[in-house]
């Protein structure tokens, strides 16, 4: 082969063949339990590629048409105008309406099952691609550079110390979301209007409340968990690659350079580093008999 990148994509296709064909087999397994992971798995594969195409149309459309376009609504911006902190205020904005968006929705499929399901897993990957753009391109931004470097905590590194910001914020974002849906499910206090389900979620919460919590909520609570883990794997990787190849601007979109063998090597270590790390945590989970997440219909954990 004249070009070894052609190789690899050969490779990539063929060997992306041989996983279509074997999740087919695995759906037609006669177990059960193996047809239900082997449905979560494509249920997932087609939320991802859902939730990238409609964000790769909603961000197109903001700037190839509104912000650069020369023609209808289009401002005729150039592209160098369109910075960092403007992308990702941009990005803000539509994560804003992301999670709006999905609370809403939940809301509306309270009474479908099967809808809620299915709306929950694409929005919770949508509130993440948005995430990814606000938070991967604010933390290329000078901004965020010279904020640091006069306030920096002494001892933690700028990326660290983005990622724990940025934990921080989800977690309060998140929290106070929960408390006022909690709060408004208590005003409302009619059974009716929610879909209840016939499984104890938590236990402890029912034992102070003697309620079930409300399927919506749960699909909701567990959607919002997943699109912040989500963003900060994606913050983790963009720490990850600046710290093995030495670049100090990782792009969203990753590095369009030629690496070396050692730089590869040493992301394929991660990789397997956190697949152990991953290993231990749920064996740990599952020896200290605690369940992680919260519906038993979830489909995404």
């Amino acid at each position: 082969v004249k070009h070894p990148e052609a190789r690899v994509i050969a490779y990539l296709l063929l060997l992306s063949l041989a996983w279509k064909m074997s999740i087919l087999w695995f759906i037609n397994y006669p177990e059960p339990g193996i047809r239900q992971v082997a449905a979560r798995m494509v249920c997932t594969a087609v939320a991802v590629f859902c939730a990238v195409l409609v964000n790769q149309a909603i961000f197109s459309f903001i700037f190839d048409h509104l912000l650069t376009g020369k023609e209808g609504l289009g401002l005729g911006m150039k592209k160098e105008e369109a910075g960092v902190l403007l992308t990702s205020a941009i990005g803000g904005g539509v994560f804003s309406l992301n999670l709006f968006t999905l609370n809403v929705g939940c809301w509306y499929y309270r009474h479908k099952p099967n809808q809620l399901r299915a709306f929950a897993l694409v929005s919770a990957h949508m509130l993440a691609w948005s995430g990814i753009e606000a938070f991967g391109n604010l933390r290329r931004s000078s901004y965020v550079h010279d904020t640091w470097r006069h306030h920096s905590v002494p001892g933690v590194s700028e990326p660290v110390g983005f990622i724990v910001i940025v934990f921080v914020f989800f977690t309060l974002l998140f929290g106070i979301a929960a408390c006022l849906r909690k709060y408004l499910e208590r005003r409302l206090d009619n059974p009716q209007l929610y879909t209840q389900v016939q499984h104890v979620t938590d236990p402890a919460n029912e034992e102070r409340s003697g309620r079930k919590i409300p399927m919506w909520l749960e699909e909701l609570a567990e959607a919002e968990q997943d699109a912040a883990a989500l963003v900060l794997g994606f913050l983790t990787l963009q720490t990850l690659i600046s710290l093995i190849t030495g670049a100090k601007d990782v792009s969203i979109h990753g590095l369009h350079r030629e690496r070396q063998f050692s730089d590869v090597a040493w992301m394929q270590a991660s990789a397997v580093a956190f697949l152990l790390a991953l290993v231990v945590v749920s064996f740990m989970t599952r020896l200290l008999d605690h369940r992680i997440g919260l519906s038993v219909f979830n489909f995404r954990g």
